[in-house]
């Protein structure tokens, strides 16, 4: 495996998960902090004291810069290393950014004693805090992954960490400037979509949109493992098939959202088809001027056309999309997991999709394709993660 990183702000239990990561996978921790105070011969303490802030983010980017030459091995960060561009780009590149979080009183608790924080050399320790977490907080917001450590045992964030790594993701980056999103593919990683939100920023009140089928299929499931993270989950089902797709149901859902009070801040979740994401994204872009949402498509076809792009829409009596908006998702989740689920007729649906974009435009797509044909009528995991 490639490296694992923990960042996340002071007080988070970094190396604290971090020792019990890398007991559970053999493997050896590193402590940035412990690396930049080899490299000065002095405590971080005494660094601050004598040479700066200044000096002591030079010794932690040549630190990083020495520790990812390595790999397999957990990485434990201060917490502003990420705040540096550069540290940010090479951890990344490394492997998988974690970003432990907790709330400003959690945090108090685990650091109103600790001398060793220079940061924390004030009067104000609450205030200094709140301050300096708000002034990184989109920085943390760019890990792979995030997870609350607020009452949580190190061993239940450790566990939590494995879940998500064991998930074998491979990541697709849509670089769109502000409105890029990545778009997740792997085995059961839908399990997850409770630590996705968290790792988009949000934890509050969110909606899931699904059809009748899936909402026995998949839906429960989802709204416990939400609630089971502190989420407000609520539950619009809109009936199966294409007549959903109209202005009269999108009216429908948005009332529902308004009963609900969501706000710009409450993200909409497609669990479906093509239907429920087109219909979701175009409520998500005309509901109070825009909300976010998050594709988690459940067909082949979805998975690798209506989900992708920010095609959003409704259809119109005088035909099919004719009415809807270009508007992208913060994120894409596939799990080919779910496809088990779908009957051979729509699963071939996806797969001529797929057969065309070689024709058009991927020779290579189109030779693997039919080099591995009887893998992929099969369902094989990785010839569809592939």
């Amino acid at each position: 495996m490639k490296n694992l990183i923990l960042t996340g702000f002071m007080g988070t239990g970094k190396t604290t998960v971090g020792r019990i990561l890398a007991k559970k996978k053999n493997i050896r921790l590193v402590d940035v902090d412990k690396e930049i105070e080899k490299l000065a011969g002095a405590s971080i303490a005494e660094i601050f004291k004598t040479k700066g802030e200044a000096y002591f983010r030079m010794l932690e980017t040549k630190a990083i810069k020495l520790v990812v030459q390595e790999e397999n091995q957990i990485i434990a960060t201060g917490g502003g290393a990420i705040v540096n561009a550069e540290n940010l780009r090479m951890l990344k590149q490394s492997g998988r950014v974690i970003c432990l979080r907790a709330a400003t009183k959690t945090i108090l608790s685990r650091v109103m004693n600790n001398d060793s924080r220079p940061l924390l050399n004030i009067d104000d320790k609450k205030s200094g805090i709140e301050n300096l977490m708000n002034s990184r907080l989109k920085y943390y917001n760019k890990a792979d992954f995030s997870i609350d450590t607020d009452g949580k045992e190190p061993e239940e964030v450790a566990d939590a960490i494995m879940t998500y790594i064991n998930a074998d993701y491979d990541t697709v980056e849509v670089d769109l400037g502000e409105r890029s999103y990545d778009i997740k593919i792997g085995a059961g990683t839908i399990k997850n979509i409770a630590h996705e939100l968290k790792s988009l920023g949000f934890n509050d009140k969110v909606v899931l949109i699904t059809s009748d089928c899936i909402d026995g299929l998949y839906a429960e499931d989802m709204m416990r493992r939400l609630a089971s993270e502190g989420f407000d989950a609520k539950k619009i089902v809109v009936d199966d098939g294409e007549k959903s797709k109209s202005l009269d149901t999108a009216n429908e859902i948005i009332t529902e959202l308004l009963e609900l009070r969501c706000e710009r801040n409450t993200p909409l979740i497609a669990l479906g088809g093509g239907v429920i994401g087109d219909l979701t994204g175009f409520v998500a872009s005309i509901y109070l001027r825009g909300v976010p949402f998050i594709q988690v498509p459940t067909t082949l076809l979805a998975d690798v056309d209506s989900s992708v792009g920010g095609k959003t829409g409704v259809n119109h009596n005088y035909g099919k999309n004719l009415i809807g908006a270009f508007y992208q998702p913060k994120l894409v989740l596939i799990d080919i997991n779910v496809l088990s689920t779908l009957p051979k007729s729509e699963f071939l649906n996806g797969i001529a999709e797929i057969i065309k974009y070689g024709v058009i435009h991927d020779p290579y797509l189109f030779k693997y394709l039919d080099e591995n044909v009887s893998k992929l009528l099969a369902k094989d995991l990785d010839a569809l993660k592939h």
